[in-house]
């Protein structure tokens, strides 16, 4: 990646690549990590990477919400990508359109640190990759996730080594009640391969990544259920989901990891 001068804020400057491959893994395929500053959920941002190691993907997809409001001149953009291919080794735009709901603009990336987090990781696991970081609005409805889930299909259909990584976390920032509730729900609701914006719109779950996975889940060529694989929340890590979860004073937000398919 191209050296930026807010890179190396929420993450160490170099990442160690994985010590051991895996057995090779089918592509394309999708993973799942937090958006949280490396140091503090490095197991749960590695395992996933560790598990796809052999893999030697072309394409990495990064796809992370977006914080910021979408200014006027944009209009009813709903994903963004960088205007130029800063962020990748290879041409970014080599698909034979870019459709109109998806904005150009390097500017809403500079604030948003997912994707570089995402791509210093990417460097360090898969140096020969281009990478491809999409910021996604959260609040998409079912035609808007369906736009998504066609072109990530299309971009898959023209490079089949491709990994897609969804970054985000299990629930929007909120008191220990409220967030242990969501994030258990959206938790339930992957595992199972249901659909998820009924469960959005509800307010049954609150993670700003909840339109990336609905997209993600239609893709055709992303099939299977997300496996979840990790969880943690400030200092306390999980393999698997506790009996009892923790109700610490403040707000917070649950992170997790995970793969999809077999």
């Amino acid at each position: 990646m191209t050296e930026k001068p807010f890179m190396h804020i929420f993450y160490p400057e170099n990442i160690e690549p994985a010590l051991s491959q895996a057995r090779p893994r089918p592509l394309p395929a999708a993973i799942l990590v937090p958006d949280a500053a490396y140091d503090w959920v490095k197991e749960e941002i590695r395992a996933p990477y560790e598990r796809m190691s052999a893999c030697n993907p072309a394409l990495a997809i990064v796809l992370s919400p977006l914080h910021q409001e979408v200014r006027k001149e944009n209009g009813a953009t709903f994903a963004l990508i960088p205007e130029d291919g800063t962020f990748g080794k290879l041409p970014l735009y080599s698909v034979e359109d870019i459709p109109d709901w998806m904005g150009k603009d390097n500017a809403y990336f500079h604030e948003e640190p997912a994707s570089e987090e995402q791509g210093s990781v990417i460097e360090a696991f898969f140096p020969h990759t281009a990478i491809l970081p999409i910021l996604v609005k959260p609040d998409l409805f079912s035609k808007e996730c369906q736009q998504l889930s066609t072109f990530l299909d299309h971009l898959i259909e023209t490079e089949p080594r491709t990994l897609v990584v969804c970054c985000l976390n299990g629930n929007g920032l909120s008191t220990s009640k409220t967030a242990n509730k969501d994030f258990l729900s959206l938790c339930g609701l992957l595992e199972a391969g249901k659909p998820l914006l009924g469960a959005l719109h509800s307010r049954q779950v609150s993670s700003l990544g909840t339109a990336i996975l609905e997209s993600v889940g239609r893709c055709k060529r992303l099939p299977g259920n997300w496996h979840l694989t990790g969880f943690s929340l400030r200092n306390n890590h999980f393999t698997q989901l506790p009996d009892s979860l923790p109700e610490e004073e403040g707000r917070y937000a649950w992170h997790i990891s995970g793969f999809k398919g077999n």
